[in-house]
């Protein structure tokens, strides 16, 4: 959904279901802005997000204390704060503290109060139950939201592996499409699923398929943009682009115009110099 500025909504402005390894994370941003990872499994009965809930032995008012006094401390020379990470600290623990005592992530994270039968149609597995936990964190405004579903990297007996994960992520992302075009949330959620690169074409002889970056699929799927159609295309085994050739540049440039980012725009990178959001930000125009 559309990108706000963060501020104490007691909600995370970016969310990972689960974590992400390190390039997923802030960088140039900030620590500050940085993923709120949840790698609880909603699948299971137990379900509940780690450290979303006050400990027992504290109450709301006593932890209210303890963030005055915490900023108070935060008011003397930060001077030594060459990094910035003293600034980052004091942002993650207001988020923190509007995490545990708000009420609105409590109820988005409450997968537990969802009707079963949608439960059913996402998939009673991780994958389709973190599908299911991504739209209740759009409809209660997170700006952003990453399903992770790893394994993906079939070098070895390939048939065997899809037939086990291929069936749980088809069924999450469809009841996910679905169920936000039912809720009214599919013009302002974009869906986009993709990986890193595509497979070679053929089989290798270990049965699997190995990384080929010349060829890969990508679904988009609502954001205002026109669905319903294939952009592009190959030959005959799918080894190289003959129609509408497009690079990861231009998905990010689609990514951005949804969320209201200017591609064009300029910022200094470490070394003073400026530089564009995206050096290439031609839009793919089939889907305009």
């Amino acid at each position: 959904s559309k990108i706000r500025g963060v501020g104490p909504s007691g909600i995370p402005s970016y969310v990972s279901l689960p974590r992400h390894h390190a390039y997923a994370g802030a960088h140039w941003l900030g620590a500050q802005h940085h993923f709120f990872a949840v790698d609880d499994d909603p699948n299971l009965e137990t379900f509940a997000v780690g450290n979303l809930a006050i400990s027992q032995k504290l109450t709301v008012e006593r932890l209210r204390d303890r963030r005055r006094l915490q900023s108070e401390f935060g008011q003397g020379d930060s001077t030594a704060d060459l990094a910035g990470e003293a600034a980052a600290i004091d942002i993650f623990s207001q988020q923190a503290f509007d995490l545990v005592t708000g009420e609105r992530a409590q109820k988005a994270f409450d997968i537990a109060s969802e009707d079963p039968r949608l439960r059913d149609r996402y998939g009673r597995n991780t994958v389709g139950q973190r599908m299911l936990l991504a739209r209740r964190l759009v409809e209660a405004e997170v700006p952003f939201v990453t399903v992770r579903m790893g394994d993906w990297d079939d070098h070895v007996d390939l048939p065997k592996r899809i037939r086990a994960r291929a069936p749980m992520f088809d069924t999450g992302l469809s009841a996910l499409i679905d169920d936000l075009k039912e809720r009214g949330l599919s013009r302002d959620v974009l869906v986009v699923a993709m990986g890193e690169f595509g497979r070679t074409p053929r089989i290798n002889p270990n049965r699997g398929r190995d990384h080929f970056p010349a060829v890969n699929s990508i679904l988009f799927s609502g954001g205002r943009y026109q669905m319903g159609q294939v952009v592009g295309g190959t030959d005959r085994i799918g080894s190289l682009v003959t129609q509408a050739p497009y690079r990861p540049q231009n998905v990010l440039t689609m990514v951005y115009r949804h969320l209201g980012i200017d591609p064009s725009t300029t910022f200094n990178d470490f070394s003073g110099r400026p530089r564009h959001v995206l050096e290439e930000r031609r839009l793919i125009s089939e889907l305009l």
